[in-house]
């Protein structure tokens, strides 16, 4: 990320007369039963297991940072002039560190990644009904969703399922 960020800033003041810019970043590490999940700014991370979706990431937005200080009402965010205004992202700053966490995985979990063009068009609710057994599948309907709502900013959805466990005492014959 520190690559990314040094390249916005410059890109920024070669191109933009030093304006600010920025871009917001979720990334996802598997490996052996754990997800380390990176990011910035208010693209997000959610799990969604046994029926359930949970939000794995905080919103580094100045509305998000209202909301957790109680200042503004969480039903008034959505519709707040500031939600945009990031507080935390690529090439806001000189160095820019991003909030990491790792989790444990399941057979069959679900990982979503997604930019705030989602999650700004739907809900926990309809995001985790729009969630099928088929990766692939659930991501084209996530677009879908968010671009039937106005799809006012850009979409973008990586869906990863993790696998279903194999018995060790199961074996797959090939037979010709």
């Amino acid at each position: 990320m520190t690559e990314a960020n040094r390249a916005i800033r410059e890109y920024a003041q070669a191109n933009l007369d030093g304006a600010p810019s920025g871009s917001t970043i979720v990334v996802a590490l598997l490996s052996d039963g754990h997800a380390t999940i990176a990011h910035l700014g208010d693209s997000r991370a959610y799990l969604y297991r046994s029926g359930s979706l949970s939000q794995l990431t905080i919103d580094h937005s100045f509305v998000a940072e209202q909301v957790r200080a109680g200042i503004i009402r969480a039903e008034d965010a959505p519709g707040h002039p500031l939600r945009s205004r990031l507080m935390k992202a690529l090439g806001s700053a000189e160095t820019v560190a991003p909030d990491v966490r790792e989790i444990e995985t399941r057979s069959g979990d679900v990982l979503l990644l997604c930019s705030d063009g989602l999650h700004t068009m739907a809900s926990d609710v309809e995001i985790a009904a729009a969630i099928d057994p088929d990766a692939v599948r659930s991501a084209e309907a996530l677009i879908d969703l968010a671009n039937r709502r106005g799809g006012k900013d850009n979409v973008t959805v990586a869906v990863y399922r993790v696998p279903l466990s194999v018995s060790p005492s199961l074996r797959l014959v090939d037979r010709p």
